[in-house]
């Protein structure tokens, strides 16, 4: 039986594989499969290998290959682990494929958190956005149906594990301008496509406060449309000035982490009273005519 070399290809991460040699008979020739992730992992019927250069958020893998003749299906589960113990292997392998026409399919699992959220929060700006970034995203893989024909000598074989899931965090400020932080607060809203906030509301940003947006979840995915309403007010709104309201559109990509820090700007106030500086005047013309009776002289 002969070691059939596989390489799950993940994001951009590159690959290597090696080979064993030995012969194995199970109702027709087979042969094991080993396949190698971009990064080293660990696996067994479940198995456990090494995680090496495979994302932090990729917990197990899902290896099936079914021959196309028999319908004969053979599939193990590689749990990825921190380091190398006893119990690991060294390399992704399924035993016992058939040789012949055989369709390969891996999918990944993930233990990171969904998250749709939106809160407030206060701190440095860059540094709220930085830490959301550590979070592991909510990301899938799935490598579809590959087609190889096994043979009894070295095989080789690449699955092209892609998600279609993003990411979105976002970081909103006020503007720095002291008189418009005195003077002005905002609510901030957001709706997702196929999501639901919970608790549904308008999030208060003031002064110095922040607020933060979080979606990697099951459904931030590709072209899915995030909309944020943002609403400007006076403090004291005594004479009940309307507040701006403006939209702000983010469109998930698959694949692909946006950190976005937006600041309210001052020119976003709603407007109390304002300067007219622009008067023009238009004077009655003035006649000098004759005696308006005809009588004089």
């Amino acid at each position: 039986m002969k070691k059939f070399l596989m390489l799950l290809a993940i994001g951009t991460m590159l690959l290597s594989c090696s080979t064993d040699e030995n012969e194995n008979s199970n109702n027709g020739k087979t042969t094991s499969v080993s396949f190698i992730t971009m990064a080293d992992a660990n696996t067994s019927t479940s198995k456990n290998m090494p995680r090496g250069n495979v994302y932090s958020w990729v917990n197990s893998i899902n290896l099936t290959a079914k021959n196309t003749a028999t319908n004969t299906v053979v599939s193990d589960i590689f749990n990825l682990t921190g380091d190398y113990n006893a119990s690991s292997v060294t390399a992704f392998s399924l035993d016992n494929v058939l040789l012949g026409a055989t369709v390969f399919n891996a999918t990944s699992t993930t233990d990171s958190a969904k998250r749709f959220t939106l809160v407030s929060t206060t701190g440095v700006a860059s540094t709220v956005l930085s830490g959301l970034k550590s979070n592991n995203p909510y990301v899938v893989y799935n490598s579809g149906d590959v087609n190889y024909t096994v043979v009894n000598e070295n095989n080789l074989i690449t699955l092209p594990m892609t998600t279609q899931q993003g990411r979105i965090l976002s970081v909103f400020q006020m503007d720095s301008n002291a008189d418009f932080r005195n003077k002005f607060k905002a609510t901030i809203n957001v709706t997702a496509e196929g999501e639901t906030l919970v608790p549904s509301q308008n999030v208060p940003i003031s002064d110095g406060g922040l607020v933060t947006l979080e979606w990697s979840s099951d459904k931030s995915l590709n072209d899915k449309k995030l909309t944020y309403t943002v609403s400007v007010s006076p403090k004291n709104n005594n004479n009940n000035i309307a507040p701006t309201v403006y939209t702000i559109i983010d469109i998930i990509k698959a694949s692909t982490s946006y950190s976005c820090l937006y600041t309210i700007d001052k020119d976003k106030a709603p407007k109390t009273n304002v300067d007219v500086n622009n008067i023009k005047f238009t004077w009655q013309q003035w006649v000098e005519a004759g005696c308006p009776t005809g009588d004089c002289q």
